[in-house]
């Protein structure tokens, strides 16, 4: 009877550490590496983000919390205020930002985060490294 007792407690431990419900949840969101509020760290996907009024804010895409791929911003008028792509966290190819009318303000070419080449700012061109 006392060895039946024991075996049963046995059991029943085992079994109710075996379905931890914690197990189940979803992890933790934290900020993540590229800033934003909610994401988790190792999320890989797209990221929307919309203004108050439901307009596009901006859009981003993420490979494990790092910046990669297409990245775009809009002005709270819907106009598009930055594009530009990231490769694995760094700025990469031609980068494009307008003012809040839709005209050009500057572009800028990047290689592996780093600018170079020549700048379009309001009609003027800056030499850049």
């Amino acid at each position: 009877m006392k060895y039946t007792f024991i075996i049963a407690f046995v059991i029943l431990f085992a079994i109710s550490c075996t379905n931890d419900p914690a197990d189940n949840e979803q992890p933790e969101k934290k900020e993540n590496v590229a800033g934003i509020a909610g994401v988790n760290k190792s999320y890989t996907g797209k990221v929307v983000l919309y203004y108050d009024n439901g307009q596009l804010k901006h859009e981003e895409n993420l490979y494990e919390g790092i910046k990669h791929g297409k990245y775009l911003d809009w002005f709270k008028c819907g106009q598009k205020k930055t594009e530009g792509q990231y490769v694995y966290g760094k700025r990469n190819g031609k980068w494009v930002w307008w003012h809040e009318n839709g005209k050009e303000c500057y572009e800028v070419d990047y290689s592996n985060g780093i600018a170079y080449g020549i700048a379009l700012d309001q009609n003027k061109y800056l030499a850049i490294n």
